[in-house]
């Protein structure tokens, strides 16, 4: 079962040695970059992405978004290697859904993606996300109302 937890100095290291596969290095910033971020921006709330509490599997974050009204934008997910392909990042972001939609005070979700990222965008439409035809510093930004 996948568990989302706070990253922690503890799993701090196991987190920033996560690695994509070669292909989609240029998918996304490095997780060492993603919780520079989170601690500068406080709105931003990096998680680990374990299976059965014990094996971290990815990473994933996201934060309020002001910008886009009352909302909320997923910005990193990232499956390590060794583990993609198994349905985990499926799996971390309808729990993560789950948890944004409880929030009523906003009523979309946003991520985006780099328009090459085929598997993350047909992923994303999966799980319901829609492209309305945004396009922000060249990624495309797919929206999810509820």
């Amino acid at each position: 079962m996948i568990k989302l937890k706070e990253v922690t100095k503890e799993s701090f290291e196991e987190v920033i040695a996560l690695k994509v596969d070669e292909k989609q290095e240029g998918f996304l910033r490095s997780n060492i970059y993603s919780l520079a971020q989170a601690k500068f921006y406080p709105e931003m709330c990096p998680l680990a992405i374990y299976d059965d509490d014990e094996v971290l599997v990815g990473f994933l974050m996201y934060r309020t978004d002001h910008l886009k009204g009352n909302s909320y934008l997923i910005f990193r997910l990232m499956i390590d290697e060794r583990y993609q392909a198994k349905g985990y990042g499926r799996e971390a972001l309808t729990i993560l859904i789950k948890k944004l939609q409880k929030d009523k005070s906003r009523d979309t979700i946003y991520i985006d993606v780099k328009p090459e990222n085929s598997v993350a965008i047909k992923l994303y439409k999966e799980l319901g996300f829609i492209d309305k035809g945004k396009i922000v510093e060249g990624e495309i930004v797919l929206e999810l109302s509820y």
